[in-house]
């Protein structure tokens, strides 16, 4: 673990505030990072971008807080770059972001690997739920679209390091190096899911009756397909593991799981509750990807099941929260009325 790593994860509850420093610190520091940061933003904007300075945690108007914003020779506002790590969007982003940018620009958003497909699914969620034009651009296997005038993009921390750290080499810059290298081993180290110094806020009364709220919603929610006569749990159980909790059921004839899984929303984002979805036997089944994938409804796959997030509606009383997750559930019961039946439901596997 490198110095930063250390340092990082001993002291800090918000290792982004870190990282967004410690970029910020080695683009205003090194030509030829901010040339390299120039030319990858230009290469994903279709334009020349030269960056020349750079400035952390400035308010917009509306009071929200980039990260990261880069400016031209002039003053002009040519990009805000958003680390991530493992922390979820704000209210404001993308939306929000997008709209305080008056100049043409680019809105990167930089996070670990591992989260980059599920992080740039809700990113281009919410751009589609609020009616912004989107259309997607061939950026060299970058994550990128454009949205009213402007670009969002999302890169990996080891594909824009790896790139700043390959320009200050080539121009001999032995300090640049050595600070993007910190860098990196601290942006490896979060990869792999560090376990970061607990919170105050973490730690409350709230945290722990979410978790039960959660688990009381998937029940809940279970009881409804029950009573609207969609599914049926007779010689199932409600099943609780490590991270989990749900009640097995028969949507339609199909094996599925209805549950809170804490590490299918750590790995995916997403949702905190998830319908796994199989066929009649709780087995395998291509039809049912087939059929939600023809219906427009998002999932997941692990080889045997279908995941499909229920996504829950915030700043909402529970009553409309509810409504809203009914509603998906019910268009995945309807999707079933396609798929080919003729398997039997066996016993629930062990």
């Amino acid at each position: 673990m490198s110095v930063l790593s250390h340092l990082t994860l001993r002291f800090s509850t918000h290792p982004e505030n870190l990282a967004t420093e410690a970029l910020a610190y080695i683009l205003d520091r090194s030509p030829s990072a901010r040339h390299a940061m120039s030319s990858l933003t230009s290469s994903l904007s279709a334009r020349t971008i030269s960056l020349e300075r750079f400035e952390t945690q400035t308010s917009n108007d509306d009071q929200s807080r980039p990260d990261l914003i880069g400016f031209d020779t002039d003053g002009i506002k040519e990009a805000v770059i958003e680390v991530k790590f493992w922390a979820g969007l704000t209210e404001a982003q993308p939306v929000a972001y997008l709209a305080s940018m008056q100049h043409s620009g680019i809105l990167l958003f930089v996070a670990p690997a591992a989260r980059l497909q599920s992080l740039w699914g809700e990113l281009t969620r919410r751009v589609d739920e609020n009616n912004l034009l989107r259309a997607p651009l061939t950026a060299g296997g970058t994550l990128a679209c454009s949205v009213g005038g402007h670009v969002m993009a999302a890169i990996s921390w080891r594909d824009l390091l790896s790139a700043l750290h390959a320009a200050v080499d080539v121009a001999g810059e032995v300090q640049a190096s050595t600070d993007i290298g910190q860098l990196m081993a601290l942006c490896d180290h979060m990869d792999t899911d560090a376990f970061l110094p607990l919170s105050s806020e973490e730690i409350t009364a709230m945290t722990g009756r979410r978790i039960v709220q959660f688990g009381t919603l998937a029940s809940d929610l279970t009881d409804y397909l029950v009573t609207m006569g969609l599914a049926d749990v007779r010689g199932l159980r409600a099943t609780g593991a490590l991270g989990s909790y749900g009640r097995y059921l028969y949507l339609k004839g199909h094996g599925a799981f209805l549950h809170f899984n804490a590490s299918k929303w750590a790995e995916w984002g997403q949702s905190p509750i998830w319908l796994m979805l199989t066929g009649p036997n709780f087995s395998h089944s291509p039809s049912v990807a087939k059929s939600l994938r023809a219906a427009g409804i998002e999932f997941r796959e692990d080889g045997k099941s279908c995941y499909i997030p229920i996504r829950l509606k915030t700043g909402v009383e529970r009553e409309c929260l509810v409504a809203s997750a009914r509603e998906q559930l019910l268009a995945v019961a309807d999707t079933l009325d396609e798929v080919a039946r003729g398997e039997t439901p066996a016993d629930l596997p062990l």
